[in-house]
């Protein structure tokens, strides 16, 4: 529970350091669902370990607070490319990390380099294809400066520094500590908190890094806390023991908006939830089958599972697709819900009675309510599908599903970050789902290297007509949302967005 240094000091009859007087608040204690495995930037990438490394590391440019995604300055204050395929960075200074030593240029230019990510045996090679696979080599003009270079024209590659991959580390811990394995177990950032504490299963917890270059934050301490179920989580903030509880789904909304002193926050957020037909799976024959697929896509009801187990809380996209696109937004109906299209697609199918598996993990809010509710849809229009809940990802991914969740986030508003980021080959190679289509492929070439909107608009166009229903990757079944409770105690907002950022920005 918060606890307020002035308070608390004067309780015991002394007096409270200058430095601790400068807190707002003592602790603040967010009870989640879940905690990551590492806290490296490229080795989790979940909303479980964004909501916490947020706060440990800073990137060189920040979309989190802009509400339109306009690329903010952070460590990087300015930026411009040269030529269609090198771009310059120029660093903030003044800058340090963790341990006191100061950021340059080589911290950044290592972070990006090849013994870190760009060589195939680097440890965060495969993690980061998908976003920085365009990149050919990164190195420092100066103390100040860094100079990216690309294989191809990528006039969007700047942005790609603001992603979840692109936090920046320190040269000299990362190899003091012996590569990625020590830099997870001791982390070192630039971010407003530093790791203080962690237990594998049971918390994480940050103190204030007071030389950050925004300034110090207002908590001395965040404990990010594991608390698995719903109710505990929010019984422990009804009574206090927590100040913020994470990931409510909206029928356990009720007792947090009655009682007062507390307060639903958060909402839709710039992520969906995908479930991905696997071609790679138990039955990977029959889910090659293109017919198949678009039965299980025309047999769900979308709008029935947002207004009936969301209550109406969230939205369903027409699409794979954000209305952050602006012009790029393509106006359009979506997959439809068309039961006897779906058993139409189906007898032209292969299709012939095998038992399809979707295995899931308790993970998602509103997760398991939404696969049952969409494995009984296609039950409804003759296709056999065994749903599973298992404990881990890893349990998981050894049960070899045909059906599998997935979810897939908008970091800057682009189709070129919310579809082809996560669906171009060098990600789906690495996830290993099968789905594979040149035409999508050359779609999403143009998209990614053309400046002319007219021609990029066209491309992402004919990429989601392939995805949603000529060539069903997956589908989406509405867009994902976070409800926190929290208590009116605490003066922080979420953004639309996994992370809670508690930095001086906004925890006041």
């Amino acid at each position: 529970m918060i606890r307020h240094f002035a308070f608390a000091a004067a309780l015991c009859g002394i007096a409270a350091s200058p430095a601790a007087a400068d807190y707002a608040y003592d602790e603040i204690v967010v009870a989640v669902q879940a905690l990551p495995g590492s806290l490296e930037p490229t080795q989790e990438t979940s909303n479980v370990s964004m909501r916490i490394t947020y706060n440990i590391y800073d990137k060189l440019i920040d979309f989190a607070a802009s509400p339109d995604g306009t690329p903010e300055p952070a460590l990087a204050t300015d930026w411009r490319y040269v030529e269609p395929t090198v771009l310059e960075v120029d660093l903030r200074s003044g800058v340090v990390f963790h341990d006191g030593t100061e950021m340059t240029a080589e911290d950044v230019a290592f972070t990006f380099g090849p013994e870190r990510m760009t060589e195939e045996d680097a440890p965060a090679y495969g993690p980061t294809r998908a976003y920085f696979g365009n990149m050919v080599s990164v190195e420092a003009v100066d103390d100040d400066t860094v100079r990216f270079t690309l294989a191809e024209h990528d006039p969007r590659f700047h942005l790609k520094l603001g992603l979840w991959t692109a936090e920046i580390i320190s040269r000299d811990h990362y190899e003091a500590v012996g590569g990625m394995e020590g830099y997870a177990a001791d982390p070192v950032g630039t971010g407003a908190y530093r790791v203080a504490e962690v237990v594998p299963g049971e918390r994480i917890v940050l103190e204030a890094f007071d030389d950050h270059w925004r300034g110090a934050p207002a908590a001395a301490r965040i404990e990010f806390r594991l608390v698995p179920e719903v109710s505990t989580r929010v019984a422990g903030l009804l009574s206090g023991e927590f100040d913020i509880a994470t990931n409510i789904p909206p029928d356990q909304l009720g007792p947090i908006e009655d009682t007062e002193g507390f307060d639903v926050t958060g909402g839709p957020i710039l992520n969906h939830r995908v479930v991905v037909y696997r071609q790679t799976g138990t039955n990977a024959d029959v889910m090659q089958d293109i017919h198949l697929r678009r039965a299980l896509s025309l047999a769900i009801d979308r709008d029935l599972i947002a207004e009936t187990i969301w209550g109406g809380r969230t939205t369903v996209p027409a699409g794979h697709q954000w209305i952050e696109y602006g012009p790029l937004h393509v106006e359009r109906d979506g997959v439809g819900y068309d039961p006897e299209a779906a058993r139409a697609e189906l007898a032209q199918s292969a299709y012939d009675g095998e038992t399809l598996s979707y295995v899931t993990v308790d993970y998602y809010t509103n997760g398991i309510p939404v696969a049952e509710a969409m494995t009984a849809m296609w039950q409804a229009v003759g296709i056999d599908v065994d749903f599973a809940v298992v404990e881990s990802w890893s349990m998981r991914d050894e049960a070899n599903p045909d059906i599998q969740d997935w979810s897939n986030s908008l970091p800057y508003p682009d189709p070129d970050a919310g579809m082809w980021r996560l669906w171009k080959p060098a990600s789906l190679d690495r996830r290993g789902f099968g789905w594979r289509n040149e035409d999508f492929i050359a779609a999403g070439q143009v998209l990614e290297t053309s400046a002319d909107l007219d021609e990029r608009r066209t491309a992402h166009e004919r990429m989601m007509d392939i995805w949603d229903l000529e060539d069903p990757a997956g589908i989406v079944p509405h867009q994902n949302a976070i409800f926190y409770g929290q208590s009116d105690d605490v003066n922080w907002r979420p953004y639309a967005a996994q992370f809670m950022d508690f930095g001086p920005r906004n925890l006041q």
